[in-house]
């Protein structure tokens, strides 16, 4: 036994969903309000070779009802009729008459369409090319804001194609009493030691 649908709801959302596929022609159907014979239009133009068609054909297009007498259309008849109905033709042009890229014939097909010259392209933006700041850090906690210059400036900048980034460290330290000896003999070692490039005591 085939499993039965929940409700109707099913059938109609499985019927919306095929029908409003893009890709319809390979995985969907198409829809159509009723079939109504004829012997006005060509036959076979549904595909069945009765001469008849579908009223109300659709696909790739979302349904707004589903109609009792509705009917799911198969993909190859539907496109054939859709064809038919838009004035879609497989055969060649007739001489003199508007020309297709494949035929290549008529007067459209005598004469090159005349190029259009390319429009310039805007020219880019120019980028800065360099970049400077400045901050002034609390002798607490500097190296803590040190870590964190590095990782948010001097990161980021030299992640950019052949930066050269240039960090300079300037110290300044005062006192009302001034600085013994030990201090300025300790201070002027290390700062040979770490490469300081200046640096003196001053009165």
């Amino acid at each position: 036994y085939l499993p039965r649908l929940l409700d109707r709801s099913v059938l109609e959302g499985a019927v919306r969903d095929g029908v409003a596929s893009l890709t319809w022609r390979a995985d969907g159907f198409a829809y159509a309000d009723d079939h109504h014979p004829t012997t006005h239009e060509p036959s076979g133009i549904a595909g069945d070779g009765s001469g008849a068609r579908y009223r109300g054909l659709r696909a790739a297009q979302e349904l707004a009802a589903l109609a009792p007498s509705g009917l799911v259309v198969h993909p190859d008849v539907a496109a054939a009729q859709l064809a038919a109905e838009l004035g879609v033709t497989d055969t060649p042009d007739t001489p003199g008459g508007p020309a297709s890229p494949e035929t290549g014939t008529g007067p459209a097909a005598q004469q090159p369409a005349a190029q259009q010259p390319a429009a310039p392209e805007p020219d880019a933006p120019s980028l800065p090319t360099r970049y400077w700041g400045r901050v002034t850090l609390d002798s607490l906690r500097w190296t803590r804001t040190a870590a964190d210059i590095a990782d948010a400036i001097v990161d980021q900048l030299a992640r950019a194609d052949g930066a050269e980034v240039e960090v300079t460290i300037e110290v300044e330290g005062t006192s009302p009493s001034g600085f013994d000896d030990a201090v300025q003999r300790t201070v002027t070692e290390n700062a040979v030691t770490l490469k300081f490039t200046s640096g003196d005591f001053e009165a």
